[in-house]
């Protein structure tokens, strides 16, 4: 099951190597969709007939099958899911059962189409990350409204009142030095 994932990974991957991944995100061609070529379609076929047919396994290119495809696909883009939006998710379900029908008929754009969300959140998220760090950071604490100042004010009376109750309880000798008849219960 490994194997067939990494080649079918390995096989998005190698479609992918003639992009250009430079670090101009507002250019028109990092805007660019991707979409598989003739060779990508016939790659594809020939890796599901040689898993179907000389795989030890045997394996059947089935709905599990998809499933776990779509899954470990999934899982290998956004593995800490930071990127893809549970919509996102709910959207890529509507094709979990039918990648391998989307394999055998060479048909890899569901595929393409699950890179280019990928590749559209990430994009954003870099783009939000230097616009960040673009601007000066506010390093000031507030906290409901108060500053920090204030803040400090507040846990200082805070801590006042705590001290001012605990040094104002009675001492209770009873509960530190308990009666002996509750001490030997079996006497």
């Amino acid at each position: 099951m490994k194997l067939l994932f990494y080649i079918f990974f390995t096989l998005i991957c190698l479609s992918n190597i003639n992009l250009n991944f430079n670090l101009d995100l507002h250019s028109d061609e990092y805007d660019s969709l991707i979409y598989p070529e003739q060779k990508h379609r016939d790659q594809a076929l020939l890796i599901s007939r040689l898993l179907s047919k000389y795989h030890y396994k045997k394996m059947a290119f089935d709905d599990s099958l998809s499933s776990n495809i779509l899954d470990k696909y999934v899982e290998s883009l956004d593995p800490n899911r930071e990127y893809f939006y549970s919509s996102d998710i709910k959207y890529f379900n509507n094709i979990r059962y039918n990648i391998d029908n989307y394999i055998i008929n060479g048909n890899l754009e569901p595929m393409y189409e699950i890179f280019a969300v990928y590749r559209e959140r990430a994009k954003d998220r870099i783009i939000y990350s230097f616009e960040f760090l673009e601007s000066e950071p506010d390093f000031s604490i507030r906290f409901l409204g108060f500053s920090s100042k204030g803040i400090h004010l507040i846990v200082a009376f805070v801590c006042s009142l705590i001290i001012i109750s605990v040094s104002s309880v009675p001492s209770q000798p009873h509960l530190i030095n308990p009666p002996e008849s509750i001490i030997c219960l079996n006497s």
